[in-house]
Formats: structure tokens, sequence, C-alpha cells
């Protein structure tokens, strides 16, 4: 009975990693969007500008394009829940690719520039949480 009282009480495994809820709260939110995103990209046909001349506002190829990235996002925001650091770096990369896409298509850079607020987010929420803190947990 008294070996019942050695030692100190683990209520969770050692070297388990913890998520801030705010990085969690992010990337669920990632998750939602960029599954809209892609889901909306693969499926709406592509607006036109209206009569007389019935075109794409901007090139078909741009919309696969579109829904790749909101594909190759929801993998990085998996990837990050699986505590691997490419999935940052995955994501980084679609954002400076949807800048770059949407400041070719005509947008301004001022507007095109806002796509990396959600890098600088995610950095942000990584980096929060003292203990529970994301980015020295990501392999």
């Amino acid at each position: 009975m008294s070996d019942f009282f050695i030692g100190t009480p683990q209520s969770e495994p050692i070297g388990e990693k913890k998520r801030h809820g705010c990085l969690t709260a992010w990337l669920v939110l990632m998750l939602i969007v960029n599954s809209f995103t892609a889901f909306t990209y693969l499926v709406t046909p592509p607006p036109d500008t209206g009569p007389p001349f019935h075109m794409p506002l901007f090139p078909t190829w741009v919309y696969g394009v579109m829904a790749i990235t909101g594909l190759l996002n929801l993998i990085s925001a998996v990837a990050i829940l699986r505590w691997k650091k490419w999935g940052f770096w995955l994501f980084a990369n679609t954002s400076f690719i949807t800048v770059w896409l949407n400041y070719t298509m005509g947008m301004s850079f001022a507007t095109s520039i806002v796509g990396l607020v959600g890098v600088a987010i995610l950095y942000g929420v990584l980096h929060i949480g003292g203990d529970k803190k994301g980015w020295t947990q990501l392999e």
C-alpha cells in the first residue's frame, strides 16, 4: 500500500506535445476556410464579364491554381496539427503564390499583399503559449 504514494502522479505521458488554444482555433479556421475556398473554385464556374462577350473574368487556369492552393493549404494545416514544420512553409509558399497571382491578374499591390496576413497570424500563434508554444514543438 505504501508503494502507491511513492513518486509523483502523472496525468500526461512524458513528452506529450501540448497545443495552445489560439493555435488550435486558427488551424481549425484554416481548415474551414480553405475547404470552402478549394470547393468553391473546383465546382463553381468562373464568373463572366457579362453581355455582350461572356468571357471569364480571369483565365480559366487561374481558378484551377486557386483550387490547388486551397487544397495545399488544407494539407499544410493538417501537417501543422501533426506537428510538422514543413506545413508552415507550405502555407507560406502557397500564400506567396496567391499574392503573386492576384497581383498579376490586376489586383493592386496593397490588396494582393493582404494575403500574407494569414502567414503572419499563423507565425504569431505558433510563437505564443509558453510551454505550449507550437513552433518549438514542430518537427
